[in-house]
Formats: structure tokens, C-alpha cells, sequence
């Protein structure tokens, strides 16, 4: 399956949101998916002035991101025992997800992918993105590796991930968003 825009909708934490911002891709991860923000996720990155407040800011105001607060059911409360070490947002995403409000989560902190893989929540880190992007024949090789590049000295990957998108890259391996 090839992407098309807006085909699939996108939960996006604030370490995620953060990195894409500062190498430039959030518009285009806004053109190319529907995106979600937890009102949690978007008050740490806006409130505070991170980088790509004022960017997420504008995408809001455009309609290009909608920023939703997540439901306390029972049913999400029982899901996410296990998640309690998590940060609020990154527990706000998840409730989304649970919630049925997108079809995967970008999300970058590693105990949040070991416990989004454990419960086989779909998920992407921002790393992968470019090369999503990549594989759906919207940026060019030369960019891929560029993004690819300025997420990896932006972001705090393990060495695992690392190598598992250069083996992507190299590859040329097709991935689809979950």
C-alpha cells in the first residue's frame, strides 16, 4: 500500500512533533497525513515555546492539525495500567489511539515504542518518516538521506534504530505507516 494524502490519520507526541519541526518536515508530515494532538501534547510544545510552537500554532489555526483532549473511560484506564511510567502525553496519545481518533502513533521516547510494541500499537519514530515519505515517492532520495540525517543529530536514537533505517535506506525497503 502506497500512501496517498491524507489517507491515514497521525498521533503525534511532543518529542516527535518537536524533532520534525526543527528539521522542517511537520508541514509536510500536515500536507501528507491527518494529524492528531493530544491538548496535552500541544500545550508542552506551544506552551512553553519549544521549537515549532509557533509553527503548530499556525497548522491549528490553518485546520492542518486538530488537537483533541482524550476521554477517562474504564477501557483506557485498564489499557494503560502498564503505561503509568509514561509521560502524560505520551499516555494522552496512547488514550487517543485507544480512543480510535488515528490509525498509528509517531512517537520517539523508547519506553513508550517498547510499550506500543508490547500492546501492538502501530507506531513510527520520527526517523522512519522520511523514509516513509521516501517510499511513497514524495521526497527524493538526496532529501531522504538529508532528513534522515539532521533527525538523527536532532533525536536520541539507539544504535538499533539507527541501523534499522539505514537498512531501510539502503534497501530501499517499502514502508507504509501501520
Amino acid at each position: 500500500m502506497i500512501l496517498g494524502a491524507k489517507h491515514k490519520t497521525a498521533i503525534i507526541d511532543a518529542s516527535s512533533a518537536i524533532i520534525l519541526a526543527k528539521v522542517g518536515l511537520h508541514t509536510l508530515l500536515s500536507e501528507q497525513f491527518q494529524v492528531v494532538m493530544s491538548k496535552t501534547v500541544f500545550d508542552e510544545v506551544c506552551g512553553y515555546s519549544l521549537p515549532g510552537a509557533a509553527q503548530y500554532r499556525s497548522l491549528l489555526k490553518d485546520g492542518e492539525i486538530a488537537v483533541m483532549e482524550p476521554g477517562q473511560g474504564e477501557d483506557e484506564e485498564i489499557v494503560l495500567q502498564g503505561a503509568s511510567s509514561l509521560h502524560q502525553g505520551e499516555r494522552d496519545s496512547l488514550c487517543l489511539y485507544f480512543q480510535r481518533a488515528g490509525d498509528f502513533i509517531i512517537i520517539d521516547d523508547g519506553k513508550a515504542a517498547k510499550w506500543c510494541k508490547a500492546n501492538e500499537v502501530p507506531f513510527i519514530n520520527s526517523l522512519l518518516l522520511p523514509i516513509v515519505l521516501r517510499t511513497s515517492g514524495l521526497l527524493s532520495k538526496a532529501s531522504c538521506l538529508t532528513y534522515c540525517k539532521e533527525i538523527v543529530a536532532t533525536g536520541r536514537y539507539a544504535s538499533w534504530v539507527i541501523d534499522f533505517a539505514d537498512k531501510c535506506l539502503k534497501d530501499e525497503t517499502i514502508i507504509c505507516v501501520p
